[in-house]
């Protein structure tokens, strides 16, 4: 039995100048593999972890991350880029954040970005 990949792409920012590619897995295989257009300048601002790589390696070519959560990482990317749809924000379960909260510490992460978000998850 075959099976295949989907091929998504998601614009962050417009004009950004770097991308991130995340796989996410099933069965030992990629299921989705998603490019995401973000600017490098809002990236190294928000984390320490890719402030670190960018400075290393540079932009050049797709950052890979494999193993994630991409709607989890998209949230904080859209929280970091001023672009979150408050309307979607209902919609996140509980699992979801608490992916995004992993995500925030192991990609080091400015917790408190999240938690305007996070209060209007809850209605306050």
């Amino acid at each position: 039995m075959a099976s295949s990949t989907s091929n998504l792409t998601i614009e962050i920012d417009g004009e950004g100048d770097i991308y991130i590619q995340t796989f996410e897995y099933a069965n030992k295989r990629p299921h989705t593999i998603t490019l995401i257009r973000v600017s490098s300048q809002v990236l190294r601002e928000n984390s320490d972890f890719f402030n670190a790589h960018l400075e290393e390696f540079g932009k050049d070519g797709p950052l890979g991350i494999h193993h994630i959560s991409t709607p989890a990482l998209t949230f904080w990317l859209r929280i970091f880029h001023g672009c979150v749809d408050e309307d979607e924000i209902p919609n996140l379960s509980m699992a979801d954040f608490e992916r995004a909260i992993g995500i925030g510490q192991e990609y080091e992460f400015k917790l408190s970005q999240m938690s305007v978000w996070f209060s209007i998850w809850l209605g306050s």
